[in-house]
């Protein structure tokens, strides 16, 4: 049975003073939400992309879109290389409080002019954290990638963290994160599998299952390609 230890109000501060983020391209783009669909083998069947970095804006995004997309489907197709985690969290729970379904795979989707075009969906380091809000969540293709975050700093007038600072931050939210996960459904070992390695690394379909962070259907993910990080 995982257990945690209480931190001390010094040390929660301490973390919270800077976001532990995860490893972006300096290109990554903020993640932005649009509808989409019909699949091309369900004429009824649409849902919202969440594609581009995890960010401070990504919560207000979201709510932005669902007021001006009342009848929104309750499914969240994820693609995206990460971001940072306390706004990944936040969007998790956002979703899970929405009623809303994740999934992490490539979707075909019929276009106006009758064309067909593969939609491509992998979901890395923060992303995995915002995925666990799903109601139901389910990976039946593409990448699911983890790998212990990076401490970035809130302010460039922020004293540079030492590594004692450094690694107490990342205890918390090492803790942070198996909480979170517990309370989605999922495992807290998920936190530590996360945490263990700076490196990306792919799950497979029995770590899925096993850390309950698929609620339904597993494929066997695509071959690895290269993750950020």
């Amino acid at each position: 049975m995982t257990t945690f230890d209480r931190p001390s109000r010094r040390s929660v501060l301490l973390a919270w003073l800077v976001l532990a983020a995860f490893a972006l391209p300096a290109a990554a783009r903020p993640m932005q939400f649009s509808l989409q669909g019909p699949a091309v083998d369900c004429a009824s069947c649409t849902w919202i992309l969440a594609e581009g970095e995890i960010d401070s804006g990504t919560p207000d995004r979201f709510q932005e879109f669902l007021a001006r997309t009342p009848d929104a489907p309750r499914l969240v197709r994820l693609n995206s290389l990460g971001g940072f985690i306390a706004f990944a969290m936040r969007l998790g729970q956002m979703m899970r409080e929405g009623g809303f379904d994740t999934t992490v795979g490539r979707a075909k989707l019929r276009n106006p002019d009758g064309s067909i075009t593969t939609q491509l969906s992998d979901c890395y380091s923060a992303c995995t954290i915002a995925f666990l809000g799903g109601i139901r969540r389910s990976v039946t293709s593409g990448v699911f990638g983890i790998h212990r975050p990076m401490i970035r700093r809130w302010r460039a007038t922020d004293p540079a963290f030492d590594r004692e600072q450094t690694e107490t931050s990342l205890e918390i939210w090492n803790v942070y994160i198996g909480i979170y996960a517990l309370r989605m459904g999922a495992s807290a070992d998920f936190a530590s599998r996360t945490f263990a390695d700076p490196a990306m690394r792919r799950l497979s379909h029995d770590d899925l299952a096993r850390l309950k962070i698929v609620t339904g259907p597993v494929s066997k993910p695509a071959a690895a390609k290269p993750g950020p990080g």
